[in-house]
């Protein structure tokens, strides 16, 4: 593997980062998780009613 410049590399770092920052403006929020008020366990999205204790959970 051949060395690289320090400007190429510099370059490639750049369009790297850019990359990054340009895939995190898409969809933001999804990653973002429920609780359940009750006991305070992860819920899915579109559940209904919380595995853990069975109260029903409130819309989003």
């Amino acid at each position: 593997q051949t060395p690289r410049a320090p400007d190429d590399l510099e370059a490639e770092i750049a369009a790297y980062r850019e990359k990054l920052d340009n895939s995190r403006k898409g969809d933001l929020g999804t990653t973002a998780r429920r609780f359940c008020a009750e006991c305070g366990s992860t819920v899915d999205t579109d559940d209904r009613f919380c595995a853990a204790c069975g109260k029903e959970l409130g819309p989003l």
